[in-house]
């Protein structure tokens, strides 16, 4: 990466079925149709059909999924409070 002459354009998607949607009915806040294929990587925490979606009609370079991850020295399963319940 360090050989790279120019910065790459990455957008990272947490909810991306939800954002093709509001693309398609014209009712996205915070992405046009037309800056997608700018990117040079679509990061998604969606994988699947919707990565290949982005990919063909949408004009991305390369989509790939980055799920969620946790970490399990930090978290660790513990017993249900009752009051949450």
């Amino acid at each position: 990466m360090l050989e790279l002459d120019a910065p790459r354009c990455v957008f990272y998607d947490l909810d991306t079925p939800i954002t093709l949607q509001r693309l398609s009915s014209g009712t996205s806040e915070y992405l046009r149709y037309g800056q997608i294929s700018a990117f040079d990587l679509y990061l998604s925490f969606t994988g699947g059909n919707v990565l290949k979606r982005l990919q063909q009609p949408y004009g991305v370079r390369l989509a790939r999924p980055l799920y969620g991850c946790d970490d399990p020295d930090l978290y660790c399963r513990v017993e249900p409070r009752p009051k949450f319940a």
